[in-house]
């Protein structure tokens, strides 16, 4: 197991990143069921998060990163407030892959097979499975505020994420 981690992080490394500007964000609610008290406002967090996304320029659809979120409203003596949880999270991007599909590399650690080209197939499809599944999780963030500064709080959330994306792509130079 030690080889394949080691093969596979070194496999992830001579892949390649992606600029932050390219990769699109996917907005996805957890919603638990019909009867659940904060479904409306995580419909309208949904919205929210959607336009924010698309005034940015950022692409709504694709491989790239996930942003999980689920809200709920809480009463507090001020008023109540809007707590937000989000998880950013990545799949492995389709040309990596395919390239440790191609490389068997879930297999790394086991010996060879009898025959190579009967079991080729196999090794390279369950590869590919394995590593469509896998998630990354980048950050998870917990946002307070009132509901009716939701536009600030979700815009300030956007300024950090795409800071933190730059930094990150830019070998840590931010600014």
């Amino acid at each position: 197991m030690a080889r394949f981690l080691a093969a596979f992080l070194l496999f992830v490394l001579l892949v390649g990143t992606v600029s932050a500007q390219s990769i699109p964000i996917n907005v996805k609610w957890i919603d638990r069921d019909v009867t659940d008290e904060f479904r409306e406002l995580n419909r309208e967090i949904a919205r929210a998060l959607q336009s924010e996304l698309e005034w940015r320029g950022f692409a709504k659809e694709g491989q790239g990163l996930d942003l999980f979120f689920r809200a709920q409203e809480l009463p507090t003596s001020e008023g109540s407030i809007v707590v937000l949880s989000l998880v950013e999270s990545m799949s492995l991007r389709e040309p990596v892959v395919e390239a440790g599909a191609k490389s068997q590399i879930w297999y790394a650690d086991s010996p060879r097979p009898e025959n190579e080209d009967e079991a080729r197939f196999v090794r390279e499809y369950m590869t590919r499975e394995v590593l469509s599944e896998l998630v990354q999780i980048q950050n998870i963030i917990q946002l307070a505020f009132p509901k009716a500064e939701m536009a600030i709080a979700l815009s300030s959330y956007f300024d950090d994420l795409t800071e933190r994306r730059t930094c990150t792509f830019n070998d840590g130079q931010c600014g």
